[in-house]
């Protein structure tokens, strides 16, 4: 069966999402390594190694254009002298490069002050050759990886960017090729993860697939998002090596998904609506079963810093932000002294002070 190119007709809802999710966490990632008074990685890099011709049927933007989108709204950035950005656009059609580097240069983008990779070539020689910038320590990279199946993201693929010093990714996976094919040959070859017995849980089924290929004693943050589209589950898997990394996807899964931070449905058919409230001021599973986890954890000694308050949120795919009516309850309680309600990603070097009152 050929390919299905998407560029042909207009981007549907779920791929929509898909974008504006993109395109919030390269909002978030530039200024951490382009707006810091002292610049730490003289190298950026962005990679979206699946680039298409850059939009729709529409003109509507694609991923390369959103990343040229949000470089051009921070000039300053681009003139600075320490650091150099280069961005890094491919695609095995010549004919979805030349058309990209037409809009390119039809919105001027190719005068912004970055520099350009915008090359034809299958991914497995793109990515061979992008290995020695992504694993270098000067360098601060992002990748997209928005594969049309499932083959490309192997675990070697995988294995290698888990070990570059400063690179963070985001995967397109179709998941839901796996509540339909998950236990057929040709696919658990790739990914052995057998069929889900529910397609909603499929996507994160993928994720905790990834987890299992972390190398042991690796310090490692991985989160999904999965997107409906029509009667099929797919998704984002999101991975970086640093805290702040993961903090920041975070933020902008829970702009999207005010209930669980991890889908564009009700993943867990609560029946809840972020935009309609129930009358009887019913809460998410997900966060209720959480601040419970994080008031038992800090009552029971587990949790005895800001810094253990900060990882918790973190591993459990929660922000800070979560864990300020927790701590502002058991501080009118009396249960806990501190002048703070929400942990910060500084803490894991510094935490501020955090005492627990002993127990009667």
């Amino acid at each position: 069966m050929p390919r299905q190119d998407i560029n042909e007709k207009p981007f549907d809802e779920g791929t929509l999402t898909k974008l504006e999710i993109f395109q919030l966490y390269v909002r978030e990632w530039l200024p951490v390594f382009l707006a810091r008074e002292k610049i730490v990685w003289p190298q950026v890099h962005l990679f979206d190694f699946f680039c298409g011709s850059g939009t729709d049927s529409k003109g509507i933007a694609g991923s390369p254009l959103r990343i040229l989108e949000e470089l051009a709204k921070q000039p300053a950035w681009l003139a600075r002298r320490d650091v150099s950005t280069t961005v890094h656009f491919f695609d095995e059609k010549s004919e979805k490069i030349d058309d990209l580097k037409a809009g390119i240069e039809q919105r001027g983008f190719n005068v912004l002050g970055a520099n350009f990779t915008i090359e034809a070539g299958e991914f497995s020689k793109t990515f061979e050759k992008a290995k020695s910038l992504l694993c270098s320590g000067s360098t601060a990279c992002l990748v997209f990886l928005d594969q049309y199946g499932i083959k490309d993201v192997s675990e070697d693929v995988f294995k290698f960017l888990v070990g570059c010093p400063c690179t963070d990714f985001l995967f397109f996976i179709s998941s839901a090729i796996f509540s339909r094919l998950g236990d057929q040959p040709c696919i658990r070859k790739y990914l052995d993860l057998g069929k889900p017995e529910d397609s909603y849980e499929a996507h994160r089924a993928v994720a905790d697939h990834f987890r299992r290929w972390i190398p042991a004693g690796t310090d490692y943050y991985l989160a999904p998002f999965s997107i409906k589209k029509g009667a099929n589950v797919y998704g984002l898997v999101f991975g970086s090596g640093h805290p702040l990394g993961m903090e920041k996807f975070l933020r902008v899964a829970w702009k999207k998904d005010q209930l669980n931070g991890e889908a564009n449905f009700d993943i867990n058919r609560e029946g809840l609506s972020a935009q309609q409230p129930s009358l009887f001021n019913e809460r998410p599973t997900k966060v209720t079963a959480f601040e419970a986890d994080l008031r038992n954890g800090i009552i029971a000694r587990r949790l005895c810093t800001e810094a253990d308050i900060y990882r918790f949120c973190i591993s459990g795919g929660m922000t800070p932000s979560h864990a300020e009516p927790v701590i502002m309850a058991m501080k009118r309680e009396g249960l806990v002294e501190c002048t703070w309600s929400v942990p910060q990603i500084k803490s894991l070097k510094d935490s501020r002070p955090f005492s627990v009152s002993p127990k009667d």
